[in-house]
């Protein structure tokens, strides 16, 4: 309500304690010293910065939150359910639950426990995007590194771009062959129906279809941009009661320390886009947010919050949006902030071997620091 932060009511007890604790040991060492003068109005309202990359990027969040309710319309969600072998996937998804369930009894029965189900932490909908993602990436789309020419069949290189009057290209990149020198053109779509048809490109085509193609099968989905160049999907999870990360470029579910860790990134600005809200989720994705801090550069901290909660409000407030659902969003979203919170010198419990980068080829990966 802009004065009391509320956490959910089945946080756990532990958590909560420990994050009062933090709280109020912030609360004394600020009142100790001289406080900061406050925000000047433009700053606290969201108001677009003088400078042009700060108004840039406040642009781009307001563009990106409109765009992302094209994956509602209903008649792309039906072409996009046709290029799906939903029955083969599910038959997977399924085979797969057996599976786990064959090891969970069989690790019950060594220690003499009762069997107990895995329904309530995995889910077949979180087996069935597990499919998903695996399809998409070795099935139905293709990775663009550069073209091949279409005259002597030998490999092109990045010339230029150029960009032309057509609203479904942000711009045209033009190969030239290293032979001959006849030049290849690589369309840059941004519309997903487009996609759903050519089926290759790099990291922002391969999330748009694959965000559509979440929606069009019912997953509540968000596309995530990266200020440092990528793109990926969260999808949430039912079952887990929380949003899972999920790569289609990489294969890669629920490791959202991938870029940091494998691909040594050096994060600033990571927002989520739904048809419900923007979210900061950038946290989720780090363990360094001293550092990250540091790079956050392109606006204050109160112009880009102030700036969510306008648009996250004007969209909750529309005309159809429904009251319960606004309820819904608004209690997840408070979970999400809570999961958000790390404790000073917490210890990190993900102990994953993070990897570099694997789409794209090595030149191309090496060129923006993405192989460790």
């Amino acid at each position: 309500d802009g004065e009391f932060f509320t956490l959910p009511a089945n946080s756990p007890l532990p958590r909560i304690q420990e994050i009062q604790k933090h709280l109020t040991e912030m609360e004394k060492k600020t009142t100790a010293t001289t406080l900061p003068p406050p925000p000047s109005p433009s700053k606290a309202t969201g108001t677009r910065p003088k400078d042009p990359p700060k108004r840039d990027f406040l642009q781009r969040i307001e563009s990106m939150f409109q765009d992302v309710l094209r994956y509602e319309n209903s008649e792309l969600q039906e072409i996009a359910r046709h290029v799906v072998p939903i029955t083969n996937l599910k038959l997977r998804a399924m085979e797969r639950m057996r599976t786990l369930q064959k090891d969970l009894k069989d690790k019950n029965d060594e220690k003499g426990d009762e069997t107990t189900g895995i329904e309530k932490d995995v889910s077949i909908d979180d087996l069935l995007l597990g499919e998903l993602l695996t399809w998409f990436k070795n099935d139905f789309f293709s990775w663009v590194n550069t073209m091949t020419c279409s005259f002597c069949s030998a490999a092109c290189e990045f010339s230029r771009n150029e960009y032309r009057n057509d609203p479904r290209i942000s711009r045209v990149e033009i190969h030239k062959c290293k032979l001959c020198e006849t030049e290849e053109e690589f369309p840059r779509y941004t519309d997903p129906k487009v996609l759903l048809t050519t089926r290759k490109g790099r990291c922002g085509e391969w999330a748009n279809a694959f965000t559509l193609i979440c929606r069009a099968l019912s997953f509540d989905t968000r596309i995530v941009h990266d200020e440092t160049d990528h793109v990926w999907a969260e999808v949430w999870s039912i079952a887990g009661n929380r949003w899972l990360h999920a790569d289609p470029c990489e294969d890669a579910l629920d490791r959202p320390l991938l870029y940091e860790k494998g691909w040594k990134k050096k994060l600033s600005y990571v927002i989520a886009y739904s048809r419900d809200e923007i979210q900061d989720v950038t946290w989720r994705y780090t363990r360094d947010q001293t550092s990250v801090m540091k790079r956050r550069n392109l606006c204050s901290e109160e112009s880009l919050a102030a700036l969510i909660w306008r648009l996250n409000e004007q969209r909750q407030n529309s005309h159809g949006y429904s009251q319960v659902r606004k309820k819904f969003v608004l209690n997840r979203r408070l979970m999400e902030l809570a999961e958000f919170l790390r404790i000073p010198g917490q210890v990190d419990d993900d102990q994953n071997e993070y990897g570099g980068r694997v789409s794209g080829d090595a030149a191309w990966r090496m060129a923006r620091g993405e192989i460790p």
